[in-house]
């Protein structure tokens, strides 16, 4: 009786730890996307990401140049997660999405607003 005891347990043991491994080993992260265009800095632009596998409920979380980019985001809908992106340097970025242990990056150029496109404010300077 007590070998048919702990070869159940080994067994037990062995389905969970597949179980717990299969969720992060199937998703996905298939593409990262960016709005098209020249990037300037302080501007707003979307990332976005394409993910599959079984991804469903799993948090998806966006970094520049390895510092997270907001909070995690959820799926919505299925299979596609995005969030806003104001890049405040020039230069080249490289922007990860990761959900459980998949990465996909592109890498971006950020240059100066052409002169004259930003904002000054409304004060009295000018009058």
């Amino acid at each position: 009786m007590r070998r048919i005891g702990s070869g159940i347990t080994g067994f037990a043991a062995l389905v969970a730890a597949a179980g717990l491994a299969a969720p992060s080993a199937s998703a996905t992260v298939d593409s990262v996307g960016i709005d098209p265009g020249n990037l300037v800095v302080d501007k707003a632009y979307t990332v976005s990401a394409t993910l599959g596998g079984a991804s469903i409920g799993q948090l998806v979380y966006f970094s520049d140049n390895g510092v997270q980019i907001g909070p995690p985001k959820i799926q919505s809908p299925p299979g596609h997660a995005s969030i806003s992106w104001r890049p405040m340097t020039t230069g080249q970025h490289v922007l990860t999405v990761s959900q459980g242990s998949e990465n996909r990056s592109i890498v971006v150029q950020v240059s100066d607003a052409p002169f004259g496109s930003g904002s000054l404010g409304t004060g009295s300077a000018g009058s």
